[in-house]
């Protein structure tokens, strides 16, 4: 953490790495500050990555929180727009609404939530509860999206506003204007907006 926290992500990401190779697994709120860090550098797709990486090692324990989320959702927002091939462009919105609507499904951490480790001999390692999500499935989960925007959390708690007008703004872009108006219309994406 204290890596990305001073801007070094790259040696953060290669520590994580170390880590993996060795039968570690480093909490949740290290994912999400390499996720952050990565984000604030432009690395897009290596961000996308590590989110689904920690997916799969934490499992269900991996929750993003309000600046992870937010910083997430407008980086492959912002990666739509500036895609010079329409599918990416699709591909890219998707996943930004596959996040949102993770989070508005399982709800979203609160800053400094560890997750418990569970000891198996001599490595630690977390059992998975839930799978992560695959690049395959974002079309799914984009499909389910559409009624996420009317979940139990609300919008304001997942995003903050200027990620939640980059998300609502991609989502028109791309066609997607079932899920942007009905972000709009929602309690919370009003809030956000």
């Amino acid at each position: 953490v204290a890596l990305c926290l001073g801007g070094y992500a790259e040696r953060g990401l290669r520590i994580v790495g170390w880590m993996s190779v060795r039968g570690f697994v480093p909490c949740a709120a290290t994912y999400r500050q390499l996720t952050r860090s990565l984000c604030a550098e432009g690395e897009v797709r290596t961000a996308w990555a590590t989110h689904l990486d920690a997916g799969v090692k934490l499992g269900g324990a991996y929750k993003l929180d309000k600046a992870t989320s937010s910083a997430l959702i407008a980086s492959l927002c912002r990666a739509s727009v500036v895609s010079l091939e329409p599918q990416n462009a699709l591909v890219m919105c998707g996943r930004a609404i596959g996040v949102f609507s993770d989070a508005a499904t399982f709800g979203v951490a609160k800053e400094g939530d560890f997750v418990a480790t569970q000891s198996s001999g001599s490595t630690s390692r977390r059992q998975p509860i839930r799978p992560a999500q695959t690049e395959t499935e974002t079309d799914a989960s984009s499909a389910n999206a559409k009624d996420s925007a009317k979940s139990a959390t609300p919008a304001d708690q997942i995003l903050t506003p200027a990620a939640a007008r980059a998300l609502v703004t991609s989502a028109a872009r791309c066609s997607d204007l079932k899920f942007a108006l009905s972000m709009y219309r929602s309690a919370g994406g009003k809030k956000a907006l």
